[in-house]
């Protein structure tokens, strides 16, 4: 039984290093596209055991940002890529943007 539950780990976690992956070589700019934005680009900021990915594009020719929170880098790569293939991010006009 214990060896079913290693498996069940295993895959649980090269499932995680998939999305990671897949979220870095394009499929996070790819899931946007298909709602209309196009990636500018993302920051990320760790702090105290926290990341906050920050992700700018635009969508007709206006900026935007959108949020999206973890506890690592990579919980947040793959949330940020749950949520814009399911059109959930919080999209606001980026008023800092140039």
């Amino acid at each position: 039984m214990s060896r079913q539950l290693e498996q069940l780990q295993e895959e649980k976690s090269r499932r995680r290093h998939k999305a990671i992956l897949l979220a870095v070589e394009g499929a996070l700019e790819t899931a946007l596209s298909k709602t209309g934005y196009v990636l500018e680009g993302f920051s990320v900021n760790l702090s105290g055991g926290d990341c906050l990915i920050t992700l700018r594009g635009f969508k007709e020719s206006k900026r935007f940002v959108a949020f999206v929170g973890a506890g690592d880098l990579g919980s947040c790569l793959v949330k940020a890529l749950r949520e814009a293939g399911a059109d959930r991010l919080a999209w606001r006009a980026d008023k800092y943007g140039t």
